[in-house]
Formats: C-alpha cells, sequence, structure tokens
C-alpha cells in the first residue's frame, strides 16, 4: 500500500465580530462589525441598527477598513477605528 500523498494543512478563521462606535450624522453609537477571510483577501462588513449592511475587502486589516470608509463617507458615517482614520 503507497503511503498518502503529503497535504497542505487547511488554516480555518472563524469571523471576529466587534462592536465598534460610529458617528453617523450627529449620533454616536455602537453599530457590529464583522472581519473574515475571503481567500486572501480580508471581508469587513459593518451594519447598522435598522438592518443596512455595508461591505468592503482588502488584503490586510488596514486596507479593508480605509476601503469601507471610501464607501461610508460620503454617507455622513464615521467609524471609530484606528485604521479608517482620514490621517491613518
Amino acid at each position: 500500500m503507497a503511503a498518502p500523498e503529503p497535504r497542505s494543512p487547511t488554516i480555518w478563521t472563524v469571523p471576529e465580530n466587534h462592536l465598534i462606535r460610529v458617528l453617523a450624522g450627529a449620533i454616536e453609537q455602537r453599530w457590529p462589525l464583522t472581519a473574515s477571510r475571503r481567500g486572501r483577501d480580508w471581508l469587513i462588513t459593518i451594519t447598522s441598527p435598522d438592518g443596512t449592511s455595508w461591505a468592503a475587502e482588502g488584503p490586510d486589516l488596514f486596507k479593508a477598513p480605509r476601503a469601507l470608509r471610501r464607501v461610508l463617507d460620503p454617507l455622513g458615517v464615521r467609524l471609530g477605528v484606528n485604521g479608517a482614520r482620514r490621517d491613518a
């Protein structure tokens, strides 16, 4: 009987959920943000209290929040995470 061929290990990532501060208009709230992997990229999703969700992806957890910020800025939604700062 031949020896089994070696296989690459499977790396599982579990989505991480965080409540982050969000300034929507003049109202500060905490919204759930989920970070998960999509292939080699990171996918982050944020959901407002009314159930509306927005998502963006990037090659790391610095660029993904910046991509999400580009979607949310025109809507007047500001994220309270360092990677999403305007001067980051």
